[in-house]
C-alpha cells in the first residue's frame, strides 16, 4: 500500500487511547463474556437462556461447539440504555476455523420485546478478521435472521435505549466450531471521527495519536489499541483514506 511519506515520518510511535466507551481486549481474563445458545430465529427475550463459561487464553476467548447456536454474550457494561450508539458501529475481531460458507446473524441485540439480527457472510478461515457491524436502519432483521422484516430506524433505536442482551456468533458450521473473539468495542457518546483522546476536540494532540496509527497501519497489528479506533472507515486499515476523514474533521474542530 502506498503511503504519503510526509505523515508517516511526522512522528515515533505513541500509545493511543480508544475512543469507544466499551472495549474488552481479554488482556487479563474473560471480562465477564460468557457462552449462550439462543436461537436466531426468534425473540431472544421469549426463549429460556442458559449460559456457560468462557475459555480466556492469553489476550483472547475461544468458544467451541456448545449449543445448537453458539455465540459469546456481553457482560453487563455493554447494555442499559445505548441510544448514543445509534448511527455508530460497533466492531471486533474474530478468527474462525470451521465454516458452512453461507450468511448468518452475526450479531445479536436483544430489547425488551424483539431481536434484531445483523447478517453477513461468513469470515474467512483460519485469519483474524476485523469485522464491523453499523447501528443503523437497512442491516438488521426483526426477531429471525432469515425471513424477519428489516429492522426500522426507530426499532434499532427502541433496541439500543433498553439494550437486554448482546450476542457476537461463535457458531459459523453445522458440525464442529472452534472460534476466537477479541477487541470488542461498542461506541459511545464521547468519540467523533478523529478525537482520539475524548476532549471533544480534534486538534494536534489527536494528530500525533493518528499518526502513531497510520504508521501500524494494520488494525490487527498487536500494537494497534483495541476496536481500531483510527480507522474510521472501518476498512481494517489505518490508511489514506483515514487520514482524509482526520483532516476534515481537524478543520471542524470541535466535535459535534
Amino acid at each position: 500500500m502506498r503511503r504519503s511519506s510526509s505523515i508517516a515520518t511526522l512522528v515515533a510511535l505513541f500509545t493511543l487511547s480508544a475512543s469507544a466507551d466499551v472495549i474488552s481486549t481479554f488482556t487479563n481474563g474473560a471480562e465477564g463474556w460468557r457462552v449462550a445458545g439462543p436461537d436466531p430465529g426468534s425473540h431472544i427475550g421469549s426463549q429460556p437462556l442458559s449460559s456457560n463459561p468462557i475459555t480466556w487464553t492469553n489476550g483472547f476467548v475461544t468458544v467451541g461447539d456448545n449449543f445448537g447456536w453458539t455465540w459469546a454474550m456481553a457482560p453487563a457494561q455493554f447494555l442499559g440504555n445505548q441510544s448514543d450508539a445509534y448511527a455508530k458501529q460497533m466492531s471486533w475481531d474474530i478468527l474462525i476455523r470451521f465454516s458452512d460458507g453461507v450468511s448468518y446473524p452475526a450479531v445479536a441485540l436483544q430489547g425488551a420485546t424483539f431481536t434484531l439480527y445483523f447478517v453477513t457472510p461468513s469470515p474467512p478461515l483460519n485469519a483474524w478478521t476485523h469485522r464491523t457491524a453499523n447501528l443503523s436502519g437497512g442491516d438488521w432483521r426483526v426477531n429471525n435472521y432469515t425471513s424477519g422484516a428489516l429492522a426500522s430506524q426507530q426499532q434499532i433505536q427502541e433496541v439500543l435505549s433498553d439494550l437486554r442482551g448482546l450476542f457476537i456468533l461463535t457458531e459459523w458450521n453445522t458440525g464442529s466450531d472452534s472460534t476466537d473473539l477479541d477487541n470488542v468495542a461498542w461506541p459511545g457518546s464521547a468519540s467523533c471521527d478523529g478525537d482520539l483522546n475524548g476532549d471533544a476536540a480534534v486538534d494536534d494532540s489527536d494528530f500525533v495519536l493518528f499518526v502513531a496509527a497510520y504508521n501500524l497501519l494494520d488494525c490487527l497489528d498487536p500494537s494497534m489499541p483495541a476496536g481500531c479506533p483510527a480507522d474510521f472507515n472501518n476498512d481494517g486499515a489505518v490508511d489514506d483514506g483515514d487520514f482524509v476523514i482526520f483532516v476534515v474533521a481537524y478543520n471542524d474542530l470541535l466535535c459535534p
